[in-house]
């Protein structure tokens, strides 16, 4: 079975656009990694930002390895700190990771 990647995405932007933090979470990946869409470090920190801002564990965590590997933005071990720490608090109900 041959996934359409590009539609995949588009599926996720709805989802997104209509503040599913699982559906930003997901479409900051498909940013992150240049899969079904042109890697984009910003579009993707901005999508986990949403879904880290809703309190949803597995984005504060993708978005806490952004800023430890400076991904799109400046390096800073506090900022990705502070990120694990609400991801750890956060993460109980979150099977998606």
């Amino acid at each position: 079975m041959t996934k359409d990647l590009a539609q995949s995405a588009q599926w996720y932007r709805k989802g997104a656009d209509q503040g599913n933090p699982r559906a930003q979470t997901r479409l900051g990946m498909l940013y992150q990694t240049g899969v079904g869409v042109d890697k984009d470090y910003a579009q993707a920190l901005q999508l986990y930002q949403k879904a880290a801002d809703q309190n949803y564990a597995p984005a504060q965590q993708r978005l806490a390895t952004m800023y430890q590997k400076g991904w799109g933005i400046a390096k800073n071990g506090a900022t990705a700190k502070f990120w694990n720490e609400k991801a750890k608090a956060n993460a109980s109900g979150h099977g998606d990771w």
